[in-house]
């Protein structure tokens, strides 16, 4: 494509997730622009001006969502996997599909209120029935249950949400279903839901911004420290985060710990820092 389009020497910067094929990427075009080009003024060869990893800027909205998962995950919010594949357990093990969900059924990796609303969802998403008596309710009629999603960002954000704006549709749900009485969260797991929902709501509002606007290079910086300020803001309790629980506070040193791996990479691009200043 750089090629039809005579568009090789002008490329300066790729943007992508970091998934390792990518770095395979950078590389491999590098080596070959290098064949035809020089990376710096010789004098001989015309320069390029894309320097392979060095050129390579990361999704920023994917950063951020990377943010929120390990705030998740230190939180033992589980996966969509690890429920979906105990319900097949239990599926099979009980061939007319009645048994009881409890808290003991949750790995060890998702023991939190998440994971039981998770469980939930997905227990009532595998009935027509269940679908049926969810939708008696009529605020659920064309809401059915969400369940989160690794590849569908803010999705864990839309499921804890609807949570919370149906948590009465929830608790009679539950109470007149026994096998799932159990999964219904607490009232203190209840409060840990709503806190988190407030973390979660800004780095959705982040990820949506640089989804929908797509900004240019030059705002890159920006969005940067405005990550990095919002999760020092958490962890210290600034503002409207002064009464967080300190076990959420203390997640978010877990997303705090994924910024700087990314800020430091992000630290490299000269190219970020000069795209600042000389705003094209």
């Amino acid at each position: 494509m750089l090629k039809d389009l005579l568009l090789k020497h002008k490329l300066f910067a790729i943007t992508g997730d970091n998934a390792s094929n990518n770095d395979t990427l950078c590389d491999h075009l590098y080596e070959s622009l290098l064949r035809q080009y020089s990376d710096r003024f010789d004098g001989v060869k015309e320069r390029m001006r894309f320097h392979g990893k060095t050129s390579f800027v990361r999704c920023l909205a994917h950063i951020t969502n990377l943010i929120c998962d390990d705030i998740l995950k230190d939180l033992k919010s589980g996966s969509t996997e690890e429920a979906k594949a105990l319900l097949d357990n239990q599926d099979k093990k009980h061939k007319d599909k009645k048994y009881n969900l409890t808290p003991d059924h949750l790995p060890s990796t998702g023991k939190g209120a998440v994971a039981k609303i998770r469980l939930l969802n997905l227990w009532i998403l595998r009935s027509d029935q269940r679908l049926q008596d969810w939708a008696k309710y009529p605020r659920c009629i064309h809401r059915k249950p969400r369940y989160d999603v690794k590849t569908r960002w803010n999705s864990a954000y839309d499921m804890i949400q609807q949570a919370l704006d149906l948590q009465q549709e929830y608790t009679e749900f539950c109470g007149e279903h026994r096998a799932v009485k159990a999964l219904l969260p607490t009232s203190n797991e209840w409060v840990t839901l709503h806190q988190l929902a407030y973390v979660l709501k800004p780095f959705k509002d982040k990820i949506e911004e640089v989804s929908k606007e797509m900004p240019l290079i030059v705002k890159s910086l920006e969005v940067y420290w405005e990550l990095d300020i919002l999760l020092n803001n958490i962890k210290d309790k600034v503002g409207i985060f002064k009464d967080l629980e300190p076990t959420i506070r203390d997640a978010v040193i877990a997303g705090i710990t994924k910024n700087s791996k990314y800020q430091r990479k992000m630290e490299k691009h000269v190219l970020l820092f000069v795209a600042h200043i000389l705003d094209p």
